[in-house]
């Protein structure tokens, strides 16, 4: 996933004008996607130890039949952390040939 730090800032903005607490505990949730299974279970593995929540794996009932994984981590999270990390989320994708396809974000109730 391509962004950048202007992009995740103005998110951050727009969250603020919105009502919503950018400096408090909030659920993020970030998405993988590949063509088989195993691939988003190696990416899960890699990254369970740092808290992550397993929230969904499955596969896509359209023709090409591809794998959706979504992780999520409840955190108080800079922007310019949530930069970093999805430029380590691309990273560690791309090392196993699975795509990065973005974050979420929800207010914890």
């Amino acid at each position: 996933m391509e962004t950048s730090q202007a992009s995740i800032d103005a998110m951050y903005s727009k969250m603020a004008q919105n009502g919503w607490d950018t400096f408090a505990p909030l659920k993020w949730g970030y998405y993988f996607m590949a063509g088989w299974e195993e691939a988003l279970k190696i990416i899960y593995r890699e990254i369970a130890d740092s808290k992550y929540r397993l929230e969904s794996l499955h596969q896509s009932e359209d023709e090409d039949g591809g794998w959706t994984m979504f992780v999520s981590k409840v955190e108080i999270l800079p922007a310019d952390k949530l930069f970093r990390r999805c430029m380590a989320f691309n990273e560690l994708a791309d090392e196993y040939g699975v795509l990065f396809d973005g974050w979420d974000v929800e207010r914890v109730a």
